[in-house]
Parts: C-alpha cells; sequence; structure tokens
C-alpha cells in the first residue's frame, strides 16, 4: 500500500476510511485498500478535513492525495 502523504492544510495524519453498515467512519487497512472492499475517502484527524474524490477506488483516492503541486 502505498503510504499516504501528511494533510497539506495542518500537517496532520491522515487515514482512508469508509463508513460501515452502521454510519460510523471506519479506518481501512491495507488489506481492505488493496481488496478494494469498500468505497473509501480521506480523513485527517488533526483538523477534521474529508477528501472525497469522485473515483472510490481506495488505491486511486491514495494516489490522488499523494498528489502535490511541483510533484
Amino acid at each position: 500500500m502505498e503510504e499516504l502523504k501528511k494533510c497539506p492544510f495542518c500537517g496532520g495524519d491522515v487515514k482512508a476510511v469508509t463508513y460501515d453498515d452502521d454510519g460510523f467512519l471506519r479506518v481501512l487497512d491495507s488489506d481492505d485498500i488493496e481488496e478494494d472492499t469498500a468505497p473509501c475517502f480521506i480523513h485527517c484527524y488533526n483538523c477534521d478535513m474529508e477528501y472525497f474524490p469522485c473515483d472510490d477506488r481506495c488505491a486511486d483516492v491514495i494516489s490522488a492525495w499523494n498528489k502535490r503541486a511541483g510533484d
């Protein structure tokens, strides 16, 4: 699994997460991400920023998140 870059707004740690069947946030582990078992998005636990891209595939979401200007 590609490592997630820090939040560009606050420098905080982020995680790939999804909502479980009860509507609660669930952090995805590398097995979930590689199997694309659920749509995911990126959540910053410092500033509560959430990144919801158009593509729900976890690997694509992480790749898009890690792109930065000048890369």
